[in-house]
């Protein structure tokens, strides 16, 4: 399996782990009655914060795998 195709599985691996602890820390934080009423917000936001600071290096990760890619590529053909 290419490196790139490798960063796409992790890349949404990784966004569907957040995506479900997002999913778990609000149901636990709204179900709890002792905790702080902004509590929904603040995991919201740092967890949204999180998803969109991974979408926003996926990118560069991608243009590494794929120049790690050719360049794993040309060393074969010259051997």
């Amino acid at each position: 399996m290419s490196r790139r195709k490798r960063v796409i599985i992790a890349v949404i691996v990784l966004e569907v782990l957040l995506g479900l602890g997002w999913i778990w820390l609000s149901s636990a934080a709204t179900s709890g009655g002792s905790s702080n009423p902004d509590a929904p917000r603040i995991i919201g936001q740092v967890m949204g914060t999180a998803m969109g600071i991974l979408l926003g290096i996926s990118p560069l990760l991608y243009l590494f795998a794929r120049s790690n890619d050719r360049r794993a590529e040309e060393q074969s053909r010259k051997l």
